[in-house]
């Protein structure tokens, strides 16, 4: 019975590391920035909100760097899982965005 509990532990371990790696987070960042392109199209009479989508770009820019940086590898696995999912709650968000968007006419189809 321990040997199964330490397996599945073990292969727990595994995936939740597998989910946290670079790979992850660059498809993360590129996701976003994908989103405020879209977005930035979609909204593009508020500037306000263009200028929160380009600083949301530049955090994914900076995002980049430091995923090409060394030290990445030796942050704590809990900053990388608070990390990723802030990530994650920020792509929601700009789905939400997508799904609210105003309709490009005001004219009847």
């Amino acid at each position: 019975m321990r040997t199964i509990k330490k397996l599945f532990n073990l292969f727990k371990k595994n995936n939740i590391d597998s989910e946290l790696t670079r790979e992850q987070f660059k498809k993360l960042a590129n996701e976003i920035r994908s989103l405020t392109e879209l977005i930035g199209k979609i909204w593009i009479a508020n500037n306000e909100f263009q200028t929160k989508l380009k600083r949301i770009q530049e955090e994914m820019d900076h995002l980049d760097q430091i995923l090409e940086k060394r030290y990445f590898s030796y942050l704590p696995e809990k900053k990388k899982k608070e990390l990723k999912r802030s990530l994650i709650i920020s792509k929601q968000e700009l789905i939400k965005c997508i799904q609210e968007a105003p309709c490009p006419t005001e004219r009847k189809q």
